[in-house]
């Protein structure tokens, strides 16, 4: 309660502007730096300090009443938001400015500031939203500490010069003409910053948590014993400015009220607001600061409360407290009063003198409520000195902690954002200073996107990537592996981050330098991959599509390959989809492409140095290699649409560009588009066995299975492929239906043959895989006697699988070994596709081919 008193004191006489004099004190105009003002009036009523003392005291009863009985901690201490100091002389500028020397609409706006802080916690705790607060950047909380430190020091010295001290020459004057009362002040502060410095342990941390209470107590018997040693009367000290002035401000020292006096003053702070009287238009005006106010009293709460959970060891529940908060600021402004929270320092001195329960918080409330009738009597008595220091410290630690603590832990562009906000706010208030964090944080946003994230993540060509087509027939295998004509006329490039009219260019001269670079190998397919974009704006959107165009007119690319990375498209409000999915006008005319030139080249010099292409069937005339697009073509419009989510009733007549939703579905395309140039038949003999006949025969099932077991063991004998598959068993399953769950003995392998199936990882977030016919799953856990590593359903109204049991699999490998081999094969082939599949390139990956 002492505690709280002596803290009333430096910050209760702050609440108005220190110009801003009672009737009767020494005044002179002066104009206020904040709004410009001439306070050449008088402040409306007597004992002004009086009045903040008990205006901090209120807000720290109705503080400490709520938190007593509704905070999850039972030591908590409320006290009055000291740091909101800054934002009631900006309410008191508004209501001179607008109505003038009245307090009706400043009590007013105190009051309802204090309403709407409450409600905002409130609001913030009942929707459990609390982390939101977290959301503001640190650099911004620092510069506003700094700023407030500034202002508390200068409130500081003001409190002690009892003048307003101006940021000019002016400003200068007064403070040396006072200088005999800063002095004192000095003394005090240089004192105790050398005590602090002599009692820090090895670590740095203060030994003694008391110190700096103790000295403030002891400031007032050091000032009397120091005026009786000089022989400084009192009645000269006060006479010359060392000591507050009586309460009711009178001349003399010595006259006194009466106890109906005190009484009647005592509830003064409740009659103030006349709702005839308030005036709107300040009301009006004030909206922007009360904004800030609030936004500031925000930060306090998720600082003081972990750092008290921290320090009592108990798991506070943060909703609760922003609960509690906002009970506790609704009263407060109900009769007019100001902000309150629960006060860290107070809190731990009180834990740790063994403070807890509710009745004790009752006792420190009705103690409380004794210094609010005679505190302000007392603090006559009490010397600018103490104020002075108290408050002169307070505000060099926050300004440290604020501009020099932080200095090296930020980088340049933030810590110029913390002096920016600093600044502002020391010389144009708390608004301004508000509205400069908000343009710091943005601007410190875009240039840390510019510098530190490169838009480009890396790139790749893709003779080592694999897509999920892995069971593609043997010739169209050989294409995708030829060194001329395979993957490697693939180049894929990888982007990352936010995309915004910031960086965009320098993406683009990225991807430009990139395909210059790779201008000397046979790129005909560009894959540009957005999976780890997690933002764009339209800017960037737009220049993306003009990125597309340079592309092909440029670098001689013949399709461009876009991935959004999801089913809801590019992460923008643009419609990016839709204009990177348009064909160019010289795509649709007849001449063939200067591409398509050098395509043939490498055709017909393949078609004279690999002779085996010939003894496939595979014809290179000059009239298929002067019809690209048309092979493309062929080979685009098998694609499912549901790589692109586009319909094939909207694909171009010739997709020199396709928008895919996984980077997966974008090598499927570019694999589909090779060997579409070489031979499309192959193409149209996948697609054909791939379907899902529903009203297949028995001879036609079997004949279908043998052709995708022939793709699966393309290196082994036909005799030997006929002999495995006719150990396997047809089953039929209808949709939902389970194969197998996750943990279960592996019994079985399953040849996919028509349908499709839903493999689940049990465990994950929606970890899922859809397994396409032609394809064998289950052999690893068959294979290496492992239990499922996943559920296994069928995804498909009906779905066809030829089954190989434990059993026979077992007799075979002890009886059969060339069979038994083409399961190893296949299980050693479906591992190699695991490693070198597109998706392992997408983040840092240990799964590298070797």
């Amino acid at each position: 309660c002492l505690l709280n008193f002596m803290i009333s004191i430096p910050f209760g006489v702050s609440y108005f502007p220190v110009e801003w004099k009672a009737e009767g004190e020494n005044s002179s105009s002066s104009s206020s730096s904040e709004e410009a003002i001439i306070m050449d009036g008088a402040f409306p009523v007597e004992g002004k300090e009086a009045l903040g003392i008990r205006m901090f005291l209120f807000s720290t009863i109705i503080g400490q009443l709520v938190f007593g009985y509704t905070s999850g901690f039972d030591n908590a201490v409320g006290m009055q938001m000291v740091e909101n100091i800054p934002f009631c002389h900006s309410l008191a500028y508004i209501v001179i400015q607008e109505q003038g020397y009245g307090i009706d609409a400043l009590f007013f706006l105190f009051g309802l500031s204090s309403v709407l802080v409450g409600i905002v916690f409130y609001i913030l705790g009942f929707l459990q939203i609390g982390r939101i607060v977290y959301y503001f950047p640190s650099f911004l909380l620092l510069g506003c500490i700094g700023g407030i430190g500034f202002f508390v020091l200068k409130v500081g010295l003001e409190v002690t010069m009892n003048t307003e001290i101006t940021l000019d020459y002016n400003g200068l004057e007064s403070i040396i003409e006072s200088f005999h009362l800063i002095r004192v002040v000095l003394f005090f502060e240089i004192t105790l910053r050398v005590l602090i410095r002599l009692t820090k342990n090895e670590e740095g941390k203060q030994k003694y948590t008391l110190l700096c209470p103790m000295f403030y107590f002891l400031i007032t018997p050091i000032f009397y014993l120091g005026c009786w040693i000089v022989g400084y009367s009192i009645q000269n000290a006060h006479e010359d400015g060392y000591f507050f002035p009586q309460i009711g401000g009178g001349e003399t020292v010595t006259t006194t009220k009466t106890v109906s006096d005190t009484f009647e003053d005592m509830f003064k702070i409740l009659s103030f607001v006349h709702w005839d009287t308030i005036c709107w238009r300040a009301v009006m005006k004030s909206i922007p600061t009360m904004i800030s106010l609030i936004a500031f009293s925000l930060i306090h709460v998720p600082i003081n409360i972990p750092a008290f959970s921290i320090s009592t060891g108990v798991d506070a529940d943060m909703d609760k407290e922003l609960i509690a908060h906002g009970y506790s600021n609704a009263i407060s402004g109900i009769f007019a009063g100001l902000q309150n929270y629960l006060c860290y320092a107070n809190s731990v001195l009180y834990a740790e003198c063994e403070g807890h329960g509710i009745f004790s918080s009752f006792l420190i409330v009705m103690l409380t409520l004794l210094l609010y009738f005679i505190g302000p009597t007392i603090a006559m008595y009490l010397p600018r000195a103490m104020a002075g220091t108290l408050l002169l410290h307070i505000g060099v630690d926050l300004f440290l902690e604020g501009v020099y603590d932080s200095y090296g832990k930020y980088d340049r562009i933030e810590y110029t954002g913390i002096w920016a906000i600093t600044t502002i706010m020391s010389l144009f208030g708390m608004s301004a200073g508000i509205i400069t964090g908000v343009i710091s944080a943005l601007c410190v946003y875009a240039f840390q996107s510019i510098t530190y994230v490169n838009p480009v993540r890396g790139t790749m060509c893709a003779k080592t990537l694999r897509s999920s087509r892995w069971n593609r027939q043997k010739k169209a295998l050989m294409i995708l592996d030829d060194p001329i004509q395979g993957r490697g006329n693939i180049f894929v490039i990888q982007l990352q981050g936010h995309i915004f009219f910031g960086n965009v260019t320098q993406l683009k001269e990225r991807v430009i330098q990139l395909l210059s670079d790779h201008s000397s190998h046979n790129t005909l397919i560009v894959i540009l991959d957005f999976s780890l974009v997690v933002g764009m704006d339209s800017s960037a959107a737009h220049q993306i599509t003009k990125l597309k165009e340079m592309i092909h007119r440029k670098y001689d690319v013949s399709l461009a390959l876009f991935v959004t990375g999801n089913s809801a498209g590019f992460p923008c409000e643009y419609n990016l989809s839709n204009d990177l999915a348009k064909p160019f006008a010289w795509l649709l005319s007849s001449t063939p492409h200067r591409n398509m030139t050098r395509s043939s080249s490498l055709l017909g010099q393949r078609q004279q140095n690999q002779s085996s292409y010939d003894s496939m069937g595979m014809s290179i005339s000059q009239q298929s290699r002067n019809d690209f697009r048309s092979s493309c073509h062929s080979s685009f419009s098998r694609i499912p649409s549901s790589l692109t989510g586009m319909g094939e009733s909207q694909m171009p007549e010739i997709p020199a560009d396709y928008v895919c939703e996984s980077l997966d579905g974008a090598l499927i395309v570019a694999e589909d588009a090779l060997i579409a140039l070489i031979d499309p038949s192959l193409l149209e003999s996948d697609s054909r066995n791939k379907k899902s006949h529903l009203d297949l025969g028995h001879i036609e099932e079997h004949d279908l299975a043998l052709y995708h077991l022939s793709n699966l063991c393309s290196d082994e004998p036909q005799y030997l492929i006929r002999k495995l598959l006719s150990h396997m068993v047809p089953v039929t399953w209808s949709k939902k239906n389970v194969l197998w769950r996750q943990g279960s003995k592996s019994n079985a392998i399953h040849l996919l043959v028509q349908g499709r199936v839903l493999s689940v990882l049990e465990d994950e977030a929606g970890t899922t895989e859809i397994v396409n016919p032609g394809a064998m799953f289950g052999e690893l856990g068959l294979v290496n006697d492992m239990d499922r590593l996943s559920t296994v359903e069928c995804l498909s109204e009906r779905a066809v699988t030829y089954c190989l049991s434990r059993e026979v699999w077992e007799t075979k490998v002890k009886n059969d070994p060339d069979l038994s081999r083409c399961i190893y094969m296949i299980t050693v082939r479906y591992l190699a596709h695991r490693v070198q599949h597109v998706s392992n390139r997408i983040f840092e990956t240990r799964c590298v081919p070797i």
